[in-house]
């Protein structure tokens, strides 16, 4: 029992942990992308050629921050347009939205982003919650032995003063009787 609790204890948190990163991630990735997609949208309504023109606003104010990310901007055939950055290794997460035109949709922003750092904040979490899992597991074998060693000591205490009192009642017995005692045995 107490070994299930402790592993229940040691995996829900950092499987808590990842799956509340990823879905904070995915969320960011889509909005990211749809943020992103407003940009290019302008851009893409009043160009004549948004292809020639979208390179250059990736490249400006809309690179991405310190977090290890990739912005694809594709044409509605899927053939690249421009992105920023290199390509991320696995494992990774990401979010789109359609690029419209002035004959409708022309495009896609696609926004990728690395999840190692969320895998690596979870293998800490694991770890937290490793030694988390051991303490709890020790706490509950070693905490119910206490307790036993404890009753039983105090049972053997008892037995103890119980035995003491009643060996003081039979000696006042024997040193205050007048008349002589006469002890029996079941076998005679």
């Amino acid at each position: 029992m107490a070994a299930m609790i402790a592993v229940v204890v040691a995996l829900a948190a950092p499987a808590g942990f990842f799956w509340l990163s990823y879905r904070a991630e995915a969320k960011e990735a889509v909005v990211a992308a749809r943020l992103h997609a407003a940009f290019v949208t302008q851009v893409a309504s009043t160009s004549d050629d948004w292809r020639r023109d979208v390179p250059i606003l990736i490249e400006s104010n809309l690179t991405p921050s310190e977090l290890p990310e990739v912005r694809y901007i594709r044409d509605a055939s899927g053939m690249e347009i421009a992105h920023s950055g290199r390509p991320l290794s696995a494992p990774t997460i990401s979010g789109s939205a359609v690029v419209a035109g002035r004959e409708g949709p022309v495009g896609t922003v696609i926004v990728t982003r690395s999840m190692k750092p969320v895998v690596l904040s979870t293998l800490l979490v694991a770890a937290l919650g490793a030694a988390f899992g051991m303490a709890i597991y020790g706490t509950l074998r070693v905490l119910p032995l206490r307790a036993l060693r404890r009753t039983l000591e105090a049972l053997h205490q008892e037995e103890i003063n119980a035995r003491e009192e009643t060996e003081e009642r039979l000696r006042i017995v024997f040193e205050n009787s007048i008349e002589g005692i006469i002890t029996l045995r079941k076998n005679g």
